[in-house]
């Protein structure tokens, strides 16, 4: 967390950071930006992701992600198009339920 203290000294507006710091950065600062890296639609997830480092939106979202970073299962899609649309639904259906 030593450079996450010095880039809020240095008035960075946020963050990169893997999945499990979202919530220890969140806690350092509620107006510094938390992009979560390694986000993985809960679609895409396979039994052998760490979960440690894999994270889906809901749960980056809800540990204080402000933005997340999806790249491999769009990329690596044969419709990447399919692949967009099924994340953002996901990505909704988590935002929502937290607004009502």
């Amino acid at each position: 967390m030593g450079l996450a203290k010095r880039a809020k000294a240095a008035g960075l507006d946020g963050w990169v950071a893997a999945p499990i710091y979202a919530t220890p950065l969140r806690r350092l600062s509620d107006t510094m930006l938390v992009n979560v890296v390694n986000v993985r639609p809960a679609w895409s997830l396979t039994a052998d992701e760490n979960p440690l480092h894999i994270m889906t939106p809901a749960n980056a979202f809800m540990l204080g992600a402000d933005r997340i970073v999806v790249g491999g299962p769009i990329v690596d899609a044969a419709d990447p198009h399919d692949a967009v649309m099924r994340t953002l639904d996901e990505i909704d259906k988590a935002t929502s339920s937290s607004r009502d």
